[in-house]
């Protein structure tokens, strides 16, 4: 059985590598609009974001049946639990792009910045989230409740991020230091937040013993997803890496 420090870090590993797949391989189909530095800007001026406005949407269908399963350790739970960590992924990936189309220059400054893991505030992410699991191993009242709950709290995050983005634009455009960006620092610490939770609650209920066995998605568009682990993102990234 691997040591509890292992499988946290391998955890935070599938995190980080889900992201920058998910980064990476969004200039092609549907979601090839996503990787345009002026059209996100001007979503951002004209204050409409489709791709927020659905992930809402099924953030909260996700969160009605996270809470209808409860304690099913049954298939219909192992999805309900990747369904909620994969929206969770989603929103960490949107604020993210928000942030690269506010910082760059230019379109070839956008495409090297997506390929980057390191800016400031995704550091923190990835602190944050290997804290918390540390912090949650003997927890007791991390429950499907709590769960939702910090579900609610990062979505409102989201919304407060988005409308100051929308307020601040386009004067925010190349400044490292603004209101939008500490907005958007402050969205990805509240998702954070919750993925440990939800990490650590499905560890528990699914008596895994590990917590980068967590069931989620592939970083993929929700149409084509299959179910996957953190640790099997991990360490398909790390074959390629």
């Amino acid at each position: 059985m691997k040591e509890p420090a292992q499988a946290e870090y391998e955890a935070v590993e599938g995190v980080r590598a889900w992201l920058h797949e998910e980064r990476v391989n969004s200039s092609t189909g549907s979601n090839a609009i996503l990787d345009d530095l002026e059209w996100g800007r001007q979503a951002l001026i004209n204050h409409h974001d489709h791709k927020f406005e659905s992930h809402v949407g099924r953030h909260n269908l996700f969160a009605d049946q996270y809470s209808a399963l409860g304690y099913s350790r049954d298939q219909d739970g192992v999805q309900s639990i990747a369904n909620f960590t994969f929206g969770a992924l989603m929103f960490l990936s949107g604020a993210d792009r928000r942030q690269r189309y506010l910082l760059s220059s230019n379109q070839a400054d956008y495409d090297r910045r997506k390929k980057e893991d390191d800016h400031p505030s995704a550091l923190d992410i990835y602190e944050r989230l290997a804290i918390d699991l540390e912090g949650s191993r003997d927890v007791e009242y991390i429950n499907p409740a709590f769960v939702r709950k910090l579900g609610a709290e990062a979505i409102r995050s989201s919304v407060i991020s988005l409308e100051v983005s929308y307020k601040n634009a386009p004067q925010d455009f190349y400044k490292e230091m603004s209101p939008s960006i500490e907005a958007i620092k402050f969205e990805q610490h509240s998702w954070a937040v919750f993925l440990a939770a939800a990490i650590r609650e499905a560890n528990n209920r699914l008596d895994l013993n590990d917590v980068s066995q967590t069931p989620t998605r592939e970083p993929k568009t929700i149409t084509e997803a299959q179910l996957t682990t953190l640790y099997d993102v991990y360490a398909a990234y790390s074959l390629v890496r």
